[in-house]
């Protein structure tokens, strides 16, 4: 709930998603949408499970590079996914 609260600065109940594993409605506006509107390139590298795209959390992402199905990886493996 604390990561679709900051990308899309509602509160929790919102955007109906209070606990992980809620998925973030999709005519929810996210930071990400409004910044690629505006021209700018978006990408994320997550760890967590919790905030992985089956939630939502990816909306407006060019690039959304997540843990799939795992439960989450190592900081040093998110690093080189996005330095690559």
């Amino acid at each position: 709930p604390a990561h679709a609260s900051l990308l899309s600065s509602l509160y929790p109940r919102q955007l109906s998603v209070r606990r992980n594993g809620e998925t973030v409605p999709v005519e929810a506006t996210m930071l990400a949408e409004i910044l690629r509107a505006a021209g700018y390139s978006t990408a994320a590298f997550v760890s967590a499970a919790v905030i992985n795209a089956r939630y939502g959390l990816n909306q407006g992402f060019q690039t959304y590079d997540d843990v799939g199905q795992q439960r989450s990886r190592p900081a040093n493996e998110t690093l080189k996914a996005a330095i690559s």
